[in-house]
């Protein structure tokens, strides 16, 4: 055997005599989820109570929109599970004798279960709007505007201008028609309609971005008694990831009597602490 080949063989001894780390990848990642608010469910009712079709899921909220009649009416609402409500939002006029008047209430982290709202008023509760929604931050009113006027009529197009970019924006439309059959238009989506005492609508739109935010109805305008609400309400901050960092190692590995020097390569998932590998 000559020097040069004597050289090769006690490499190549070498390289099989032990094992060794050729490839070892370590990817490290947490993806964070962002927040958005969605409604959950809603339901219109032209009476003094208003009973959610499903149940109500703890830690989410109740918005409620009440249409009352008479000059500076207004309502209180109350529920089965003695959920606390702050106003968000009044809008209306007084005509006479016979102002209409909505008003905008919220009840936060919420108990679940079969909700029934009721209300206490100062003048008749003529339509009651309530929505389950979930996602809202703890401090949820971005921004809000308002308008309302008797006899002369006019349009639910309360425009708001966000600041967060991702907002779930409503418009609570009513006039004192009993049939006015509010349609939402594109992009807004309409959430609900209610005719019977008072016509009333709801309608949304999930921003993804700031801007200006407009309602949009047919019909366009009314006349007689009518009021509106456009709120934003911002969505709860990003939650951490369902999964743990994610490591993924490559090893491949070489070991004495394997022919080429080829034993295995391994696969490794660490995914939340738990570790698998595949050998081939």
């Amino acid at each position: 055997m000559t020097g040069k080949a004597r050289e090769e063989e006690g490499y190549s001894m070498s390289r099989k005599s032990k094992s060794f780390l050729l490839l070892s990848t370590v990817l490290l990642w947490a993806t964070w989820v962002s927040a958005s608010v969605a409604i959950v469910q809603s339901k219109g009712c032209n009476a003094t109570a208003c009973t959610f079709n499903s149940p109500t899921t703890s830690g989410n909220a109740i918005l409620v929109a009440g249409a009352t009649a008479g000059n500076s009416s207004n309502f209180t609402p109350t529920d089965n599970f003695s959920n606390p409500y702050v106003q968000n939002d009044r809008a209306g006029a007084n005509f006479g004798a016979n102002g209409t008047w909505l008003t905008l209430y919220r009840a936060s982290t919420i108990t679940s279960g079969t909700t029934t709202i009721s209300t206490t008023s100062t003048g008749a509760v003529r339509t009651l709007t309530i929505l389950e929604v979930a996602g809202l931050d703890a401090s949820p009113v971005d921004v809000k505007n308002q308008a309302g006027n008797t006899w002369s009529g006019g349009s639910c197009n309360s425009a708001v201008t966000t600041t967060n970019a991702n907002d779930l924006v409503l418009n609570f439309c009513i006039d004192n028609s009993s049939s006015t059959n509010w349609a939402a238009q594109s992009p807004w989506l309409g959430v609900i309609t209610t005719t019977g005492g008072y016509s009333s609508g709801v309608e949304s739109q999930n921003t993804g971005t700031v801007g200006t935010f407009t309602p949009s109805w047919n019909p366009s305008s009314v006349g007689g008694d009518y009021a509106n609400i456009t709120i934003a309400y911002k969505s709860g901050s990003p939650v951490r990831p369902i999964t743990q960092p994610f490591v993924s190692i490559i090893t491949e590995m070489y070991e004495p009597n394997s022919g080429n020097g080829y034993l295995a390569l391994t696969f490794g998932t660490l995914w939340r602490g738990d570790y698998s590998a595949r050998i081939r």
